[in-house]
């Protein structure tokens, strides 16, 4: 994930323009690189409890369809699943199309944004 992210970054010039020194870039990122002694990654929620940006996220996606999680199922049935395997039960329980998937994926992921 993070390599992709740094590649869309250089992708949109943003990681090289700090490393040109003709745009002043390459002394600014040295100077960051001076100054950052860590980096944190919160990627199982103990710092930030993202749980219901997720919820509101994908209930507004899968809402533009017509189905919705309840809060209860929410954090009783998918809470700490993937969005991928959510939609999977939402198709088996409630007949969400499985051709919604990725789409649904996608507007949530931008909903969370």
């Amino acid at each position: 994930m993070a390599t992709a992210q740094i590649c869309a970054l250089r992708h949109k010039g943003l990681i090289d323009a700090l490393h040109r020194p003709s745009h002043g870039g390459g002394i600014i990122f040295q100077q960051m690189r001076k100054k950052i002694k860590a980096v944190v990654f919160d990627m199982d929620g103990v710092l930030i409890d993202a749980k219901e940006w997720h919820y509101d996220a994908l209930n507004k996606a899968l809402q533009l369809f017509g189905f919705t999680i309840s809060r209860y199922d929410h954090l009783v049935t998918f809470d700490g699943l993937p969005t991928r395997t959510k939609l999977e039960m939402l198709s088996r329980e409630q007949g969400l199309p499985f051709e919604l998937h990725e789409l649904i994926n996608d507007l949530k992921n931008l909903l969370k944004a």
